[in-house]
């Protein structure tokens, strides 16, 4: 489905995005524990991806 509506005026922006690689729909604690990405994958997942690999790094 395409379409686009307003947030709520007072609502939280975070609970109204659809983070989306063109596949499949990513919900926030499935961005927290990603750590691979290819070069096909779009830049913001490949970014995710390295952030948590150094974040995890000192674990």
């Amino acid at each position: 489905m395409n379409a686009t509506s307003d947030v709520p005026e007072g609502g939280d922006l975070e609970t109204h995005l659809v983070v989306t690689d063109g596949v499949r729909d990513w919900e926030p604690d499935d961005l927290a524990t990603v750590n691979t990405a290819t070069a096909t994958d779009p830049t913001w997942l490949r970014l995710t991806a390295a952030v948590n690999n150094l974040l995890n790094q000192g674990k």
